[in-house]
C-alpha cells in the first residue's frame, strides 16, 4: 500500500490533474492533499470524480472530492484512507475534532482497516 502526500506537488502550490494521475500511475495507492488543493484551476472537477485523491474531509461539505478513500492491499484486504487538515497555524473550515468521528465510522463500515498513518497534517507557519 503507498499513500503519497502530493500537497504542493505542483511547484510548490497545489496539484493538478495531470501531475495527480502520474503520481497514480507510478504506484501511488492513494494521493492525499491539504490547505492548498484548490491553489490550480481544473482541479475541482478532477477531485469530484476522483476515489483515490482525496482533499481534506474537513475542507467542508460542499466542496467538490472525498476525504475517504478506500483501496484494496495487495493481500486483497480493503485499507480505508482517512485526510484531515489540522488546526494548528491554519485556519480550517471545519474543526478535524467535528468530523472525525463520523469519518472513522465510515471508514470502518466499508473497510477492516483503517488507516492511521497522517490522518492529521499539521502544516506549519
Amino acid at each position: 500500500m503507498c499513500i503519497v502526500n502530493g500537497e504542493n506537488i505542483a511547484d510548490g502550490a497545489g496539484i493538478t490533474a495531470k501531475l495527480a494521475d502520474r503520481l497514480l500511475a507510478s504506484g501511488a495507492d492513494v494521493v492525499t492533499l491539504g490547505n492548498h488543493t484548490y491553489r490550480r484551476g481544473g482541479i475541482a472537477d478532477y477531485l469530484a470524480k476522483s476515489e483515490t485523491v482525496i482533499r481534506p474531509a474537513n475542507a467542508g461539505r460542499w466542496t467538490p472530492g472525498h476525504g475517504l478513500a478506500v483501496v484494496e492491499a495487495r493481500n486483497g484486504v480493503k485499507v480505508a484512507v482517512l485526510n484531515l487538515l489540522g488546526s494548528l497555524y491554519l485556519d480550517t473550515p471545519v474543526s478535524p475534532w467535528e468530523v472525525v468521528d463520523e469519518l472513522v465510522d465510515q471508514a470502518r463500515a466499508e473497510a477492516p482497516v483503517p488507516s492511521s498513518w497522517g490522518i492529521v497534517e499539521e502544516q506549519t507557519p
